[in-house]
Order: structure tokens, then sequence, then C-alpha cells
């Protein structure tokens, strides 16, 4: 299994996997999601709660890694 771990400060986690897409939650550094998926842009797909949920995959936000 992946997990999705946050290593920016903070990281908007969005409805959908742009920058437009609305903020469904704030991630803080050192929390971890369950990894879903790559979307078409690049973000990952997480669970987070609720419905589809994305974050940005920029290497000084987020980390994907194995568990």
């Amino acid at each position: 299994d992946k997990v999705v771990k946050v290593i920016g400060k903070s990281v908007r986690i969005r409805k959908g996997y742009t920058t437009l897409s609305k903020t469904v939650k704030i991630a803080h550094r050192g929390e971890e999601y369950p990894f879903v998926a790559v979307a078409p842009s690049g973000w990952y797909q997480i669970e987070a709660g609720r419905g589809e949920s994305y974050i940005t995959s920029k290497a000084k936000y987020t980390k994907l890694i194995e568990v």
C-alpha cells in the first residue's frame, strides 16, 4: 500500500485535481492519507473524507511512500 505524506506546512485538499477546484480540507505537515491513484493532471487522488479528494504532487508539498 501507499500513502501520501504532507511535507509542506499546510496543503489544500481539493474536490478536483486543479487549483481552481474547491478546497475541502487543509492538510498539515506530517499527516498521511491513503493513496488511491494519480489523476490526469499528475495530482494524487487520496482518501480524505467523503467523495473524491485530491492533493498536489509537487515534491515540496507532498511525498508518495510505500507502507
